[in-house]
């Protein structure tokens, strides 16, 4: 997949949902017109697997095209079926293409909160390296509840082992009022030591306020020797 074509790069495909690259090349037939372009003799990378795993999904000879809109992908014979008296029909010879990328500006561990998945999948439960728990129920049942549940992270962690404990703004923010406001100011460096002497613990107030433990400060001097580290920022070496 190291070749690519360039006149592909010149189309604005706007896809929703990257399934819809794996459409049937019979469903281009209820869209109410011939494609503009075919492309064919390619290997188009559909990455319709939703998976986290490695594939990439399933990989089609041709692609049909009207405006912006992909209309279908499938075999070489299917695709090319469709075209109409004025469809421009490309032969890749091989080359590959791919879907356009999105979301490239993300902030993976400060969104966490919101879609736990890819956390929880690089960190499973059991690995060798976090322990990840997030808080549930409403913002007073979150700061209610925080010591027990990091407790209790603390009973499977390993000693030495990080802890991350993260609060919950809510689906509609609806817990973010009382939360952004409320929930650090009882979460101390000192009492975190209390609940976690063994660990190094990041408790994090869903976005990317937060407060470290003793232990966590080490770990971090041992990566910024000369920062002046304290154990609570939101951005910075005791933040993100």
């Amino acid at each position: 997949m190291r070749q690519t074509i360039g006149t592909i790069c010149a189309l604005t495909i706007t896809v929703g949902i990257a399934a819809l690259w794996a459409q049937d090349s019979r469903d281009a037939k209820g869209t109410g017109g011939y494609p503009d372009q075919i492309f064919y003799n390619a290997k188009i990378v559909t990455v319709d697997d939703a998976s986290f795993g490695s594939s990439v999904g399933s990989i089609a000879q041709a692609l049909a095209v009207r405006g912006d809109t992909i209309l279908a992908t499938g075999t070489n014979g299917k695709v090319r079926a469709l075209a109409g008296p004025d469809t421009r029909e490309i032969d890749m010879k091989g080359r590959t293409i791919l879907p356009s990328f999105i979301l490239t500006h993300e902030h993976p561990t400060d969104w966490a909160w919101a879609a736990p998945e890819s956390l929880k999948h690089v960190f499973p439960e059991g690995n060798d390296h976090l322990v990840v728990r997030f808080l549930k129920g409403t913002g007073e049942e979150q700061i209610a509840n925080w010591e027990r549940v990091l407790q209790e992270a603390t009973t499977v962690a390993k000693p030495g082992q990080w802890i991350l404990l993260s609060s919950d703004w809510g689906a509609n923010y609806e817990n973010m009022a009382i939360l952004s406001q409320q929930f650090l100011k009882a979460i101390t460096p000192k009492r975190l030591d209390e609940l976690a002497p063994n660990n190094p613990v990041r408790v994090k107030n869903s976005w990317i306020d937060g407060v470290l433990n003793t232990k966590g400060l080490e770990a971090l001097k041992k990566v910024f020797p000369n920062a002046q580290l304290e154990g609570r920022g939101n951005r910075g070496e005791t933040g993100r």
